[in-house]
């Protein structure tokens, strides 16, 4: 595929004067010069959509400019620097530059070896470093930014980034789309074009769209150009805030493989509806309650619900299930038929219809509707499901009134009903109140009890995007199957190590696809185990799976394997050698990691953290004799709390030498460095520690690294805070 360029970075890189903490540069020869001033001649983006995922990459030539006052930076070369805010789950997998004339690709190395490359460079040459550094919030969680710095750049002399990253798309039923979120990010007067182009590679006739319809100006429809790609060209102030870009996802019925073979190893991703078919699981019996009056959501119309409702209807049931309808006429619930009939999809269409252009109700009367159904399930003497259309919100205040009508209506059911709630009304409009030290609003007390105490479900639309409306429906109203899991076996051979497309979703409507990536060894064909829960019984199906898909980008699913592998490593205790195995993986497999940068100029010869554990770590435990030209390294005291000091003791030398002086996390991000002058004729140096970052802030308590480099020498030891 020809380059594919990156949409979350494109508002990013379209400023004039980006905020300070995102984007400046400071003077090489005068460190004390600081800029914050540049503007895009050209911004490209691509963006591959294949398996799931997209590729983007963003090609952008910047120049430095003169700030909003006509000040103008001094005529020095500068280092540029950037911080990129990316989804967790973006995987960086090349990064080049342009200062001159000719492109240079970065190559990926361990941390340390990358920063010792870029700063022992020649500073008048291209130079470029890119590095992810990894924050961990108190509850475990962790997200990341990204620190991309080049140089040497000059005042009003463009210097170009191309940067390509992996990425998740968004699924709903019938879309996909990626969000480009960048309104820390982007100039708000910033007018050049930007041009946007896109290309789905198993389906190349899906147009994209961007969802914001309501600025459709600034948003130009794509066009298709011959080489097969989507254009579009906009200007950069059109892209302020959020913007999402959509295109049709059609399902596969059958399960979809592919697979990319690596020697003996290969790497694959199955994506597979739930296979269950209707008559393997238990018909449903399901009354229609429709109170869909005058008071909904200011967001969606009537007809919008009812068209969507109305979709995933006739999608999700069967002959085998049976509907009926309760509406309100003249403040009396009236059944559209007197039993149940079979959930065809002609009866299905014709119901709705009917359900649809009858008269809208004045009022809410949920209370009758609640209570005329369970008189119906107890005639019929069934279990089934009652799914509630309303937007009714002036129920459940007073407090008395919602225990009530959950008595009346669940007190008296003869058998096990499920009650399914779509609530299109505005909670705002209702009524706020206290109960059990929590807040409620409208009627969602009435609602949620009613959901809670019989097992079925909610969703409130005010909650939804717009193209979020059917899956949501899907997963409150299709039939599901819940747990799933897929155990593939390949011909001689087995599967290890898979990872789940969706790893919070464990309910999967019919509708929905099942997407696993995974390391196998041997070939095709596959035989698929499913397994999960339909209504609360345990689902087993076998289905063998012969037609393997062969793209171009397939290659592409090993990164995906191992960086979702490097994922779950991080949350494990950095040990030297679980260090060594992430800096190795995401070198091998060429993408940026907390344990390995991109960087220009590149060496060959070194694995990840190799440096580190057998030179440095291993001399300073073995506490060898001082040689010439080396020195050791210490910290007292250690742990400490508030400061320590570090002590450097060497071999002098007759001219001043210059101590580089660092502070990793046990993340490998840096957190602190500075240098100190050691002159001509001394051997040992005491810095001071005082356990704050660069931005000031104190340090919390954990372990740290003390990276020092002194006279060619590099030495690192390991440090505790206390608090």
């Amino acid at each position: 595929m020809k380059k594919i360029y990156l949409p979350f970075l494109l508002l990013l890189m379209s400023n004039r004067t980006a905020p300070a903490a995102d984007i400046y540069a400071y003077g090489i020869n005068d460190p004390s010069e600081y800029w914050s001033s540049f503007y895009a001649n050209t911004t490209d983006i691509y963006q591959g959509v294949y398996l799931g995922y997209s590729e983007f990459n963003i090609s952008i030539e910047y120049v430095m400019c003169a700030n909003w006052w006509g000040a103008r930076p001094s005529d020095q070369p500068f280092r540029f620097i950037m911080t990129l805010y990316m989804p967790n789950d973006a995987i960086i997998v090349q990064t080049s530059i342009r200062t001159e004339t000719a492109w240079i690709e970065a190559s990926p190395q361990d941390v340390l070896t990358a920063e010792t490359l870029f700063n022992d460079a020649d500073k008048s040459k291209p130079r470029c470093l890119l590095r992810q550094q990894v924050f961990r919030e108190y509850d475990g969680s962790t997200w990341s930014r990204f620190q991309l710095e080049i140089s040497p750049i000059y005042y009003e002399k463009p210097f170009a980034l191309s940067i390509t990253y992996l990425q998740k798309n968004y699924l709903l039923l019938d879309y996909a789309y990626a969000s480009v979120t960048s309104s820390n990010l982007i100039s708000y007067w910033d007018d050049r074009p930007i041009s946007y182009n896109f290309l789905d590679v198993q389906h190349p006739d899906n147009q994209p769209v961007f969802t914001d319809q309501t600025s459709a100006y600034r948003f130009p429809p794509f066009a298709k150009l011959p080489s097969g790609w989507w254009r579009t060209s906009y200007q950069g102030r059109s892209s302020w805030g959020s913007l999402d870009i959509r295109w049709p996802n059609p399902a596969e019925d059958t399960p979809q493989l592919a697979c990319y073979l690596d020697g003996n190893d290969g790497y694959y991703q199955i994506t597979s509806l739930p296979p269950v078919q209707p008559s393997e699981r238990t018909p449903k019996k399901i009354l229609v309650l429709y109170d869909l009056g005058l008071d909904n959501d200011d967001r969606y119309d009537r007809d919008f619900v009812l068209d969507h409702f109305a979709d995933i209807s006739r999608r999700s049931l069967a002959s085998v299930d049976s509907i009926n309808v309760l509406v309100i006429d003249q403040l009396q619930p009236k059944y559209l038929r007197e039993r149940f009939i079979p959930a065809s999809t002609e009866n299905t269409t014709n119901l709705i219809a009917a359900m649809r252009n009858y008269p809208i109700p004045q009022m809410s009367a949920l209370p009758q509707l609640l209570r005329s159904a369970t008189a119906f399930f107890n005639r019929e003497r069934t279990d089934g499901e009652i799914w509630l259309i309303t937007d009714s919100e002036r129920d459940a205040y007073p407090v008395a009134k919602a225990n009530d009508m959950i008595a009346l209506s669940l007190d008296s059911l003869e058998h096990a009903v499920k009650i399914k709630i779509l609530a299109c009304g505005n909670p705002y409009r209702g009524q706020s109140y206290y109960i059990n030290g929590r807040y409620y609003r409208g009627n969602d007390y009435l609602f949620e009890n009613l959901t809670r105490l019989t097992g079925g479900g909610l969703v409130r639309t005010d909650n939804l995007g717009q193209y979020q409306l059917s899956l949501a429906l899907a997963d409150l109203f299709s039939p599901a199957l819940d747990l799933m899991e897929i155990d593939p076996f390949p011909a001689g051979g087995y599967c290890s190590g898979r990872y789940k497309f969706h790893p919070e979703r464990s309910h999967y409507p019919v509708l929905f696809p099942y997407i696993e990536m995974g390391r196998v060894i041997g070939h095709t064909p596959f035989t698929t185990d499913f397994y999960g829960n339909v209504d609360g019984e345990w689902y087993h199906k076998q289905i063998p799976v012969r037609d393997t898909l062969y793209l171009a980008q397939v290659k592409q699913l090993k990164t995906l394997w191992h960086a979702q592998h490097v994922k779950e490593l991080l949350k494990q205790p950095q040990a030297w050698g679980l260090i060594d195995e992430i800096g190795r993986i995401s070198k091998e497999n060429h993408f940026v990691s907390p344990y390995c940068g991109f960087v220009v100029p590149s060496a060959e010869g070194h694995a990840a953290f190799k440096r580190l554990e057998k030179t440095d770590s291993l001399a300073l435990e073995a506490d060898e004799p001082v040689k010439p030209g080396r020195f050791d390294l210490a910290a007292y005291p250690n742990p400490f709390n508030a400061q320590t000091q570090i002590l450097l003791n060497g071999v002098s030398s007759d001219q001043d030498k210059r101590v580089t002086i660092r502070i990793f996390t046990v993340l490998g991000r840096m957190i602190r460095a500075w240098q100190q002058l050691l002159p001509a004729g001394e051997s040992s140096l005491h810095l001071t520690w005082n356990g704050e970052d660069d931005q000031y802030e104190s340090v919390g308590t954990g372990l740290y690294f003390v990276q020092v480099r002194w006279g060619g020498q590099t030495r690192i030891i390991k440090i505790t805070c206390l608090k």
